[in-house]
């Protein structure tokens, strides 16, 4: 989730000149969308569910999805988490991470539910979806509803540390002013169909991520990132 939020209607032709520019060159164009545009009521939304949130950051992705829909762009909802790269601020399991090794009480609003899904393995899915051909809006995310509060317990095992009385209802680490997204899980049937295979676990995406602290991934990504990219706010 952004701390911002984006220009609706200049994210829009953004992404209509980047369509556009695709097609003059013959290249394939992917946008990665949010499951911020859904707040319930159903509790796992197809990509022909309709966008309940009425949300600014809601508003402004369905803008830029409305200005993909004729042409030929993967629409990509998802809810992704990893590692940040310098420059950008962290994500909410790096948060959660960081309090937990520190010792510090961290706070959950145990309502709120996703699908989260590790970046890393996202990126092999985009690029399965790619080969595939696949275009037009795909939900492509965590197999698994979860609330904050269990993501937390899970990162914490996946880690070997202790949760204990660190973790307590309360105030969400998440953006500020953004409970009301409370649920967001998306159905990635139809992607499962087209690439013919399941979407991860969420302890498959927690452990891989602990692995990226211990075998050097998290030290490279926060090392090489091209000053170039972090200046553009790359994330």
């Amino acid at each position: 989730m952004p701390e911002f939020c984006p220009d609706g209607d200049q994210e829009a032709r953004t992404a209509a000149l980047l369509a556009e520019v695709a097609c003059r060159v013959g290249s394939r164009l992917t946008v990665i969308s949010t499951d911020a545009v859904f707040a319930g009521p159903r509790l796992f939304h197809g990509e022909r569910a309709a966008a309940t949130s009425g949300q600014p950051l809601a508003r402004a992705a369905r803008q830029v999805e409305r200005a993909l829909e004729a042409t030929g762009a993967l629409i990509v909802r998802t809810h992704p988490f990893g590692w940040s790269p310098p420059g950008a601020p962290p994500g909410f399991a790096e948060r959660v991470w960081e309090a937990l090794v520190e010792g510090r009480t961290v706070p959950f609003d145990r309502d709120r539910h996703a699908t989260p899904i590790l970046a890393t393995c996202l990126a092999d899915l985009l690029l399965a979806a790619y080969r595939r051909g696949l275009k037009g809006l795909y939900h492509v995310a965590g197999a698994e509803r979860t609330g904050a509060y269990r993501f937390a317990v899970e990162l914490a095992a996946a880690f070997g540390l202790r949760s204990g009385d660190a973790l307590a209802d309360g105030p969400s680490l998440d953006v500020p002013g953004s409970d009301h997204l409370r649920e967001t899980s998306l159905s990635t049937r139809r992607v499962q169909r087209e690439l013919r295979r399941p979407m991860p676990m969420l302890r498959e995406g927690l452990d891989q991520f602990a692995d990226q602290a211990a075998d050097g991934y998290r030290a490279r990504l926060q090392c090489c990132v091209p000053h170039a990219a972090v200046a553009a706010g790359a994330a």
